[in-house]
């Protein structure tokens, strides 16, 4: 049993009766872990094969940020949160044909993408096409298959044709 699993098991999920600092080392130890596993996964989308151009946006590769830890009270008790999110400069690339448009590689890559204009490469797989990796989701999986699923991961998403809150995994 980790020693967050020990923690949590002591408490009944009510963090504020833990020393704070051992707390939030913990949180940031297990953040640390799940922003390895979204990498791990995000780094298999990009070994993909054949590569059909040269210029492949990496940047969300270097885009993968744990935040400092925050505390807000609820109900009269005091509950920990970090966030393992992406930082918006380093994540956001150009188009590759036009460079004034921005995408969100985060987005494209879960969702998948379709180009509508009727060019040479429409229907080339990972070029013009493609169904979608969601690398987070994987990647929380493979998390609480090594951790035993000890903590509770909320995914929040947005991007222009989708808002979602709230998909919590235990």
């Amino acid at each position: 049993m980790t020693n967050f699993q020990k923690a949590v098991q002591n408490t009944t999920h009510q963090p504020a009766n833990l020393e704070e600092s051992m707390l939030v080392a913990i949180l940031r130890e297990e953040a640390d872990k799940l922003a390895s596993c979204i990498y791990k996964r995000l780094k298999m989308y990009y070994m993909y094969q054949p590569v059909v151009y040269e210029r492949r946006p990496t940047g969300l590769l270097k885009s993968i940020v744990v935040t400092d830890v925050r505390s807000e009270m609820y109900n009269g008790e005091k509950y920990f949160f970090i966030e393992v999110t992406f930082d918006q400069k380093k994540m956001l690339s150009s188009s590759y044909w036009d460079s004034t448009q921005v995408s969100n590689p985060a987005v494209l890559i879960s969702e998948g993408w379709a180009v509508k204009k009727n060019v040479w490469f429409k229907n080339i797989y990972r070029f013009g096409k493609f169904s979608g990796y969601d690398f987070i989701e994987q990647g929380i999986e493979d998390y609480n298959s090594m951790s035993g699923k000890t903590i509770p991961i909320r995914i929040t998403r947005f991007s222009p044709n989708n808002y979602q809150n709230g998909k919590t995994y235990r």
